[in-house]
């Protein structure tokens, strides 16, 4: 169980963050703040070491800083420490609830359409729900184009029939 930020260092706002408050964190913690005070970026530090991906804290180095992004944290097991370019170790055990889990994991649909007021709005939880609403909205959406085709097939045919164009 992770127990505490030690240390991040030169991500997003994180230029050092070993000198302010450091809290203990529980089973269940619940981070809140204004906008732009780093929650996204404490996800990303929790989701790249979930995923052993250093790529979303790459991406999120501080600007202007040339110095290698670090991270530590304290887990009922030990240290695990980024050093700019990988985790010392992956670590999957944990959730994170947040607007990326949520784009992953949840569809409501792009669109409101008469179909979704009819189902009131239908909610598909997990990255495998996901994956067979957005399949399903694809095939929606071919057999759409593919009746509109039909359909204005058939009304070019109309028209040349009453033309007498039609052999």
């Amino acid at each position: 169980m992770l127990t505490k930020f030690i240390s991040i260092k030169n991500i997003g706002r994180f230029r050092n963050s070993a000198g302010s408050p450091n809290p203990q964190l529980f089973k269940h913690t619940f981070i809140s703040g204004a906008n732009g005070f780093g929650k996204s970026t404490l996800c990303a530090v929790l989701r790249s070491l979930h995923t052993g991906q250093p790529d979303q804290l790459i991406g999120r180095k501080s600007l202007g800083i040339t110095e290698a992004s670090k991270v530590e944290l304290l887990f009922d097991t030990g240290v695990i420490r980024f050093d700019g370019g990988r985790w010392s170790e992956a670590k999957p055990s944990f959730s994170i609830f947040d607007g990326v889990f949520v784009a992953e994991n949840v569809h409501a649909g792009e669109v409101v359409d008469v179909a979704q007021k009819r189902n009131l709005y239908r909610i598909i939880v997990g990255s495998a729900g996901v994956g067979l609403a957005e399949r399903d909205s694809e095939l929606a959406a071919d057999s759409r184009a593919r009746t509109n085709r039909d359909f204005c097939f058939n009304e070019e045919l109309a028209a040349s029939s009453r033309h007498g164009n039609v052999t």
